[in-house]
C-alpha cells in the first residue's frame, strides 16, 4: 500500500520531479504486468482474475487492455474518492453549523454531498480532448486538431448556472454540476464514489460529534496538480479526547486489533476500514457505534491528530 501511494503521488501531482513520475509509472506498470501474468497462471476470486479469463466470442482481453483498466481503476477510483471525502470534511469543519446540521440530520447528507461535489470537487479537469474541426468557444476561435482541457472547476463555479458559486448552499437545487462529467463521458464509478463518501462521512459525523480542525485552515497545503484537487494533509482532533480513550478502554476486548505494519494514510486509511461495514449494519444492531477498526486507528494518538503520512499505527 505504501508503494502504491508513493506511485500515485508521483504520477498525479506535479510537485514531483518529472523523472520521478516516469519512474513511478514504470514501476506501477511492471507491478501490474507481473500481477496480471500471475493471475493468468493462477486465477483467484478477484477482479483481475476475472479480467484475465474474460472471453467474448473467443476473444479475450490482452495484457495491455487489462493493464489500462487496472491503472484506471486504481488511480481514478482511489485518489478521487479520497480527496472527495477530505475536501468535504474540510468544508464541514470550517463551518461547524454545517457539521452539526448533517450530524443531527444524516438523511440530508446525500443531497448535501452534491453541493460539496460542485463547490470543492476532487477533479480539476476532464479527460483530454481534441477538436475535430474549427470552432469558436466563448468568443475564442480554436483550430482543428487542437488540444482542449475542459475545466470542471470553472464550470461548477459558473455564476450564471450557480448563483453565489463560492457559497455552500444546501438549499441549492441538487444536481447540474459536472464533477462526474456529462453525457457519454460521465464517470461510470459515480454511484460507487457517492456511496463511499456517504458511508465514510456518515460514520465520521456519528463517531466524532465534536471533531475540530487541529490547525488554522489557512495553513493547509493544497497538492500541486492540474488534475486532482486535494489537501496534503487534513489534521483533525476530537474535543472529547479523554472520553474517547475511556470508551476505547471499555470496548477494547471487542476489537479486532490491526497488526503492526497495516497501512493508514489519514482519511485514506479511515476510508478503507469504514467501507468494511455498511451503515445498515449499525442500524440493525440498534447502535451508532462505528467500525471497530476505526476506533483502533484513531483512538490511540494523543489529541487524535491525523498527521502527514497518516495516523500512528495502533498499539497491540
Amino acid at each position: 500500500m505504501s508503494k502504491f501511494r508513493s506511485w500515485t503521488n508521483a504520477i498525479l501531482f506535479s510537485g514531483a520531479a518529472a523523472q520521478g513520475a516516469v519512474q513511478a509509472s514504470g514501476d506501477l506498470d511492471t507491478y501490474l504486468r507481473t500481477l496480471i501474468s500471475t493471475r493468468r497462471q493462477h486465477p483467484q476470486q478477484d477482479l483481475l482474475s476475472r479480467l484475465t479469463t474474460a472471453d467474448e466470442d473467443g476473444a479475450g482481453l490482452s495484457d495491455t487492455e487489462i493493464l489500462a483498466m487496472a491503472f484506471l481503476l486504481l488511480i481514478a477510483g482511489h485518489e478521487t474518492t479520497v480527496n472527495l471525502i477530505g475536501n468535504t470534511m474540510l468544508t464541514l469543519l470550517t463551518a461547524q453549523d454545517r457539521y452539526k446540521r448533517l450530524r443531527e440530520r444524516p438523511e440530508q447528507l446525500p443531497a448535501a454531498l452534491e453541493e460539496h461535489l460542485r463547490h470543492l470537487g476532487p477533479v480539476h479537469i476532464a479527460t483530454i480532448r481534441f477538436t475535430t474541426e474549427p470552432l469558436a468557444l466563448g468568443g475564442t476561435p480554436i483550430e482543428a486538431d487542437e488540444l482542449i482541457f475542459v475545466s470542471l472547476t470553472a464550470a461548477n463555479s459558473d455564476p450564471h448556472r450557480f448563483p453565489h458559486p463560492d457559497t455552500v448552499d444546501y438549499q441549492r437545487q441538487p444536481g447540474g454540476h459536472l464533477a462526474f462529467g456529462h453525457g457519454i463521458h460521465v464517470c461510470l464509478g459515480a454511484p460507487l464514489a457517492r456511496a463511499e463518501a456517504t458511508i465514510a462521512i456518515t460514520r465520521l459525523l456519528c463517531r466524532y460529534p465534536n471533531m475540530r480542525l487541529a490547525t488554522d485552515s489557512d495553513r493547509f497545503q493544497w497538492r500541486t496538480s492540474t488534475l486532482i484537487r486535494g489537501l496534503e494533509t487534513l489534521p483533525v482532533q476530537s474535543a472529547n479526547a479523554a472520553q474517547v480513550r475511556t470508551d476505547a478502554a471499555r470496548w477494547s476486548s471487542r476489537w479486532r486489533v490491526i497488526p503492526h505494519g497495516a497501512p493508514c494514510y489519514g482519511f485514506a486509511g479511515i476510508i478503507a476500514v469504514l467501507l468494511r461495514r455498511s451503515c445498515s449494519s449499525g442500524r440493525r444492531r440498534g447502535t451508532t457505534r462505528p467500525p471497530r477498526r476505526l476506533l483502533v486507528r484513531v483512538a490511540v494518538p494523543s489529541r487524535h491528530h491525523l498527521p502527514r503520512g497518516g495516523a500512528p499505527r495502533p498499539r497491540t
